[in-house]
Formats: structure tokens, C-alpha cells, sequence
């Protein structure tokens, strides 16, 4: 019998244990000895015998990533240094985690040093298997060329190709069946890799690369569906437009989708990275449609993400570059100028096409997105960076780009140009109905194309440039152009726009121009793959232009999708949102500008909740941290439920429930209202605000956890409401919420006194 149920394993577990720590050890000692000639044999000891640990490596600027981005560079000394005291064995060790922290460039340099290229972990792991569940395509090419094996099966029965189709990573499987990857293999338990692609969720387009029969049939229905269809051009009827626009304007604004309603997103992303920024030694920087404050959730404005959208951060990483063509930098101390095709900056050697780290949704946690990008000394196309100023009214334009791990189809050695924060001042500048023509945009590109019309190819991104064009055209006609009766005129206008990009250029891959670089195409979904995503173009071109001449069916898939607003208030609880980073013990929470540091606050939640679940603590040092937070009103639920755990865990029953009577007219703030936002970009409103009013609304969190919680003082039904998600590395956390926890203590120790 088939098991149905995925297997939750990360490639993580692959290499834990595995004494990864001991080749980390000697990289920090062999970059910290680089003057010297050789590693002191003392030292050398301390690492066998585990004296040393590689606290560094929560760190972004530290010796392995400043390793990985040298290595960009084809600056490879401190690697070769290294090396001198590694293993073959520690070698590939060293390859694999650098796979799975997606330091490419650093791992292709290690594949040319690796003897043993097929090398497998104790769960028969290679390689190769890991770099194609992740997705990275040039590591699996640059494998196949060394001769990896493509049948190697690890502990579950699964190959490389397995782990590919269960990850939906197309390029790879591409790859996978041109090395000779057998698409009819059966795992251990009877799957095919086909089975195992439908049984996760990936889409149709995944099943063509492993059915050519399959892939005949999908292609002749929708041309014939597109055929059979007489489009023609198209007769708008304006009075009728104006209407139907009216009534769509109104529904958008039931659902949330106002300007008011996303300046108030913007200060809650606003606010936490505020919070981020003070718990991280990075410069964090939120963007992304959270940030942007439109069309996070295509269903309702209300500070939830949407299933299938995510938080995203960008991390500068402490390394700046140079662009032909806007650096002007006398000095380059050693760095050259890189140049730039078509919107990628050439390097030595690639960082992959995966410009993000992504963490899963996990329980409470939407899904989040860290971009580790490259700082630049300059900007570039500045004739866009004016259109921007004049667009936005903005005197103060950030004059820098900066650079991603992203390079076209079937390239490679470079890095994608991105001007990410200047998109995310535009997107903040939209008004009601600017905002609701983008969030239509989306809708069509994100959702209707691909889930209604079974025509995937367009992005998210593809929405946010024909946006930039459109505000571009109209940005001087205002007050005349921008008005809710001409919302479907304008989303016409924006489609026709779309079409004339697609049919300007002969590529089967190539859709529009780039907003700020005109000469840098952008790419269908899956281009580069060939064969029957060559059609992609024509299918989404032929689809276009039917939502173009009847957008009636698209209207209604979106009322269908879209909810009226129950309640004005909004979801907003920060600290299940943060990065899961351990923070700092604290010993004082600090103050600035009249309010105190939120990280401040999560670091002691953090440390009491840990303390509570370790074996060995002590009382006094508990109470102390809790005691840190008695003057916050707003997580007072939090702080007597832990300081009452606290004495429940040393046995002194009768404090903890003295303590449970003070909350049972105790009440939480369940949603926050427009009215606490204030209209600054910080927290001083916020803050101000909760605090005269006395609102707690600190009582929900996401702590870093890796560990099944164990509390065995705790009543047993209070015990089972602390509950870790662990089946995700990346999002691996203990959930809290601490007004559920009060009821459950408040049920069981009154009830028992």
C-alpha cells in the first residue's frame, strides 16, 4: 500500500551530527591565523575535543559567509587556506553546507577541490540529491559534468530526480532526465517520481516534463479551446465600463483594498522591522507586498498573508560592488568595475537563481523570504531614478541599487541589478484607486491566468511593472484619469499595454521590458526550459486577449475570492512575526524616545521560555527576567502567565494561583484599530497609545525552537497548548498564546484550589 503522507525531513538532518561544527571551527581559526603559517597544534586540540563552538555563524558578517562572498569575486585565499586542514571527507561536508546555505559560488569552487563527488552522509545522501531538492540547478549541472550518479538512492528510495519532483523544481528536472534520470523509478515504498509530484501539490507543468503523453494532450486541449474561440478586437461600451467600475470600486473597498487601509499595513511592516532591526546585528529591511501595504491577500485587507503570498526581507550584506556605468568612485581598492548585460552585472563565479532564502508557512507564521543581496556604491539608469522622483514627488530618492542572486535563462556568472526599495516607494505612494488597479493586475497575472485559465507565465512582477508603466502614462492626469469610473477602463488600458510588450519581441521567452532598464527583458514563468514551455508566450498572449475582450468571468472569479470586512480592526501580532534569530540575554530593557525596545521585551520572553523548559534553572534569576516587564501593560498576560509557570515549575502552587486570579477580568486588545497606528513610520503612537488606554496586545509569540516541547509542571491540557513546529528547519518555532494559556491555568488551578 502507497503512504500518501510526504515525508517532512529537510536536507538538514542529512548533515547534522556529522561534526559540520569542527570544519567550521577551523575556518574561523584558519581566517583569525592567516598571518601565521599554520593553525596552533593547541588550538587544532581544542577543536577535536569540542572546546570551541561556532557561536560566529548566527552571524551574517562572519568568516564562512565572508568566504562564500569572496568567492563571487574569485577571491579564493582564505578557502585554500582552509582546505590545507581539511579532509576529503571534511571537504564534502563543507560542500553540502554550503549547498544548503545557498552559497553557490562557494560550492561550485569546492566542487573543482572534492575527490569524491558521489560522497554519501549516513543517510546515503549525495550531493547531487541535495542540490536538486533545493533547486539549484547550476550545482547539479556543474555534478553531472563531474559524473555524478543520477541512480543513487538515498535512506527513503528516493533520487535525485525524487527529491527534485517533490521540491516542483522544473529547471532541474529538466537537467535530471537529460543526464539519464529514470522518471519510472519507485521508492521504497512504491512511489514513482510522477506520484510523487502530484502528491505534493505541483503544478501541471511539472507533470509534462515526466509525461510526454500527458504533455501532448494538455497542449492540443488548450489550443484547441483557444482556436475554437473567435477573440477579435475588442468593442468597449464606456457607459457600461463606468458602471460596472463603480460597483467594483465599492466592492474593492468593502474588502479592504482603500489607501487607508494599506498606509496603515505599511506602518505595521514599518513597525516591525523597527522591532527586527533592534534584535538583529543586520541592517533588515522589509519589502515585498506586506511592505508595500497592496495585495498581500487577494481575499481582504485585514493584516493577515495571504496562503499564497509571503514576508519579505532583504539583508545587505557588508560587501559593496561597482557598475560600469554609475560607478564614478576614484578609489576601487582592489575591486573592478563590473559590467552590466541586460540588467546582470558579470562576475568570476554565479551565486544560483535563487534570489531568496525562503521559510515555509509553518502553524501561525505566514511564509517569509530572505534576500541576501549586494550593496552597490552607485545607482544606475538614472533617467528611470527621475522618472521615479517624479512619480513619487519624492525629493529624497535613494541613489545606490543593489544586487541579487538572480541571472537570466540558461546564464550564469552574474547578478541581477534590483531596485527593490525605489519599487516599494512607488507602490507606497498609490492612492484607492491606483492600488486597486494593481491589485487587479495581480489577481489576473498571480491567479486568475494560471488557476482559472490553466495558464501560468506571468508573475507578480509582471503586475508591479505594468503598475510603474501605467503610473508613468497618467502620473501628471491625476485627478482626471485616476478616478473609480475609469477603474476597468484602466485595467484594459493596462492589459493592452501587456499585450503590445509580448507581441514586440520574437523570444519565446521574453515578455516586457525592465521599468528602470529598458534594454533587460523579463521572462515568462519556466523560461529557458524548452520544449512545450517554448508555447508559454502564445498561450498567455491568446489568454490576454480573451480577459481583454470580456472581463465579466474575471470580475466574477474575484468576487468569488474576495470577502467583505467583518470588523475595521486589524490582525497584528509582531511577534509571531519576527525572524526566528535567537536573541540576546538581556539584563535591562532599554528606552528610547519615551517607549522601550520591543526586542528587548521578545529577548526575555525568549530566555524565560527556555529557561522554563531546561532541566537545570534557577528561581530567582526567572523571576529577575520576568520582573523586567511588570510596568508593560500591554503583555501583561504574558508576563504573569510565565512568572505564575515559573512557580508552578518549583512547586509553589499557591503564588501561581494568586497570580491566575489577576487576570480573570483581565482583557486583551484583539485586533488594532487604524486609530493606533498614529501616521509616523515608528512606534511611538503605537506605543503612546496602548499604553494610556492600558491595552495588551503582547500576548500571542513565535520563539526559535527546535526541541518537542516538554513542560511536565504544568496542568496536562495547559502543557498541550505550547505546541512546536518543527517539521520546517527554516520555520521551526514554539507557538504561545499567552490568553489561551491563562483560561487553561485559570481553569485548571482555580478549579483545583
Amino acid at each position: 500500500m502507497i503512504n500518501d503522507t510526504p515525508s517532512t525531513e529537510h536536507p538538514a538532518a542529512a548533515w547534522a551530527g556529522e561534526n559540520i561544527e569542527q570544519i567550521l571551527d577551523i575556518i574561523y581559526l584558519a581566517k583569525s591565523s592567516a598571518d601565521q603559517q599554520e593553525i596552533p597544534a593547541d588550538e587544532l586540540r581544542k577543536i577535536q575535543e569540542r572546546e570551541l563552538r561556532p557561536m560566529w555563524l548566527d552571524q551574517t558578517d562572519n568568516p564562512l559567509s565572508n568566504m562564500a562572498r569572496n568567492a563571487v569575486a574569485g577571491d579564493n585565499a582564505d578557502l585554500d587556506r582552509t582546505l590545507a586542514y581539511l579532509t576529503d571527507q571534511q571537504t564534502s561536508l563543507l560542500l553540502r553546507h554550503c549547498i544548503l546555505l545557498g552559497h553557490l559560488a562557494l560550492a561550485l569552487t569546492l566542487l573543482t577541490r572534492v575527490s569524491d563527488v558521489d560522497w554519501k552522509m549516513s543517510n546515503n545522501e549525495t550531493a547531487l540529491m541535495l542540490a536538486a531538492g533545493a533547486g539549484h540547478h547550476e550545482i547539479v549541472t556543474a555534478l553531472l559534468h563531474r559524473g555524478a550518479s543520477v541512480e543513487a538512492e538515498d535512506s527513503e528510495g528516493w533520487t535525485a530526480l525524487s527529491r527534485a519532483c517533490r521540491a516542483g523544481q522544473l529547471r532541474v528536472i529538466r537537467l535530471l532526465l537529460d543526464g539519464g534520470s529514470d522518471a519510472d523509478h519507485l521508492d521504497r515504498l512504491g512511489r514513482s517520481c510522477l506520484q510523487l509530484a502530484e502528491q505534493c501539490g505541483h503544478q501541471r507543468q511539472l507533470l509534462r516534463l515526466l509525461s510526454e503523453q500527458s504533455a501532448e494532450q494538455d497542449v492540443g486541449t488548450a489550443s484547441a479551446t483557444l482556436d475554437g474561440q473567435s477573440i477579435g478586437s475588442p468593442v468597449d461600451n464606456q457607459s457600461l465600463d463606468e458602471e460596472q467600475s463603480l460597483e467594483l470600486h465599492q466592492w474593492l473597498n468593502s474588502a479592504g483594498f482603500t489607501s487607508e487601509r494599506a498606509q496603515s499595513l505599511q506602518r505595521f511592516a514599518d513597525f516591525i522591522q523597527q522591532m527586527a532591526r533592534g534584535m538583529l546585528p543586520e541592517n533588515w529591511t522589509m519589502t515585498g507586498s506586506y511592505a508595500d501595504g497592496w495585495a498581500n491577500s487577494l481575499i481582504q485587507v485585514n493584516g493577515r498573508t495571504g496562503a499564497d503570498s509571503d514576508i519579505d526581507w532583504t539583508i545587505i550584506m557588508p560587501q559593496v560592488f561597482h557598475l560600469a556605468g554609475g560607478c564614478h568612485c576614484e578609489e576601487l581598492r582592489g575591486n573592478k568595475r563590473l559590467q552590466v548585460v541586460q540588467g546582470h552585472a558579470q562576475v568570476e563565479v554565479g551565486t544560483g537563481n535563487q534570489p531568496a532564502v525562503a521559510a515555509a508557512a509553518c502553524g501561525m507564521r505566514p511564509a517569509q523570504d530572505t534576500c541576501y543581496a549586494f550593496d552597490c556604491c552607485s545607482g544606475y539608469c538614472k533617467q528611470a531614478l527621475m522618472d521615479l522622483q517624479e512619480i513619487t514627488r519624492e525629493d529624497s530618492i535613494r541613489d545606490c541599487v543593489h544586487l541579487v542572486k538572480a541571472t537570466r535563462p540558461n546564464a550564469s556568472n552574474e547578478l541581477r541589478v534590483s531596485f527593490s526599495f525605489e519599487e516599494k516607494k512607488i507602490l507606497r505612494k498609490m492612492n484607492s484607486v491606483q492600488g486597486q488597479l494593481f491589485t487587479l493586475l495581480k489577481f489576473t497575472f498571480k491567479r486568475y491566468l494560471p488557476g482559472n485559465l490553466d495558464t501560468p507565465g506571468l508573475k507578480t512582477y509582471n503586475a508591479k511593472t505594468i503598475m510603474f508603466f501605467m503610473l508613468k502614462r497618467h502620473h501628471r492626469e491625476e485627478e482626471a484619469e485616476w478616478q473609480p469610473k475609469n477603474l476597468i477602463k484602466l485595467l484594459k488600458e493596462s492589459l493592452d499595454m501587456m499585450l503590445s510588450f509580448i507581441e514586440s519581441n520574437s523570444s519565446p521567452d521574453e515578455c516586457m521590458p525592465h521599468f528602470f532598464m529598458p534594454d533587460a527583458p523579463l521572462y515568462f514563468k519556466n523560461a529557458g526550459l524548452g520544449g512545450d514551455f517554448d508555447n508559454t508566450k502564445s498561450m498567455v498572449r491568446d489568454r490576454l486577449r480573451q480577459v481583454r475582450s470580456s472581463t465579466e468571468d474575471l470580475f466574477q472569479a474575484l468576487q468569488k475570492l474576495m470577502q467583505p470586512l467583518q470588523s475595521k480592526s486589524f490582525y497584528f501580532h509582531p511577534f509571531t512575526l519576527l525572524p526566528l534569530t535567537q536573541p540576546s540575554i538581556k539584563r535591562k530593557i532599554h528606552i528610547s524616545g519615551g517607549y522601550p525596545h520591543y526586542a528587548d521585551v521578545y529577548g526575555v520572553i525568549c530566555y524565560c521560555v527556555k529557561k522554563l523548559h531546561s532541566k537545570s534553572c534557577d528561581k530567582e534569576d526567572l523571576l529577575s527576567q520576568l520582573k523586567l516587564l511588570e510596568s508593560l501593560p500591554w503583555c501583561k498576560s504574558a508576563v504573569i502567565c510565565l512568572t505564575a509557570m515559573a512557580h508552578l515549575k518549583f512547586k509553589d502552587i499557591t503564588c501561581a494561583v494568586q497570580l491566575m486570579k489577576e487576570l480573570i477580568s483581565h482583557k486583551v486588545m484583539n485586533g488594532l484599530k487604524i486609530e493606533h497606528c498614529g501616521r509616523r513610520n515608528n512606534c511611538t503612537k503605537f506605543f503612546l497609545c496602548c499604553q494610556s488606554h492600558g491595552l495588551d496586545w503582547a500576548w500571542r509569540f513565535c520563539l526559535p525552537w527546535t526541541a518537542v516541547p516538554e513542560f511536565p509542571f504544568l496542568p496536562e491540557f495547559t502543557s498541550s497548548l505550547l505546541t512546536a513546529r518543527i517539521e520546517h528547519p527554516r520555520s521551526s518555532h514554539l507557538y504561545l498564546n499567552f490568553r489561551c494559556l491563562s483560561w487553561s491555568l485559570q481553569a485548571e488551578l482555580l478549579d483545583r484550589g
